[in-house]
């Protein structure tokens, strides 16, 4: 079973209980049965909200004050203004279709709200970016990330996408 981690920065006037919905009815119209929504509160006090299905787990963290040093984080190593940072989490014996499904997503999202975005895996590789309304694709990737980042996945965006640096 592969297990991917993936952090999501998006720049958006939406609150994160808008944001949430927004992405829960994305993915119900990408999905073949309504995701998961649920709203829990941590030990540590903070709320957040998993929008889970049987490819990926989005973790939206609603009023974690931690948050802010990984936003400012963002914003000096990849040069981009965040205000939401979300946690994909791909537990799933079928990566490759769920990889697919979250492109699709994405590129629902993207074409729904401005904003900048960014997108990076679990070792702090950038894998797509957009900004001032381009969204770009690492050309810099390991032979791993080569492998599910192809022209042919990325039609699932069904979003204009350009390759570049995303440093």
């Amino acid at each position: 079973m592969k297990k991917m981690d993936y952090l999501l920065f998006i720049n958006t006037n939406l609150d994160g209980g808008m944001l949430a919905e927004l992405f829960y009815k994305i993915s119900s119209g990408v999905l073949n049965e309504p995701p998961t929504f649920n709203k829990y509160q941590h030990s540590y006090g903070y709320q957040y909200i998993n929008i889970g299905c049987e490819y990926f787990l989005l973790t939206i963290t609603l009023d974690d004050d931690d948050m802010t040093d990984t936003l400012e984080w963002s914003r000096e190593d990849f040069d981009i203004e965040s205000n939401w940072v979300i946690n994909v989490q791909f537990i799933s014996k079928n990566f490759d279709l769920g990889w697919l499904k979250f492109l699709e997503v994405i590129g629902r999202f993207l074409r729904d709200v401005d904003g900048e975005m960014l997108l990076l895996d679990d070792g702090s590789s950038p894998i797509m970016k957009r900004i001032s309304g381009t969204l770009f694709v690492s050309n810099d990737l390991d032979v791993y990330q080569s492998k599910f980042i192809t022209n042919e996945n990325l039609r699932s965006l069904n979003y204009p996408y350009l390759y570049g640096n995303m440093r």
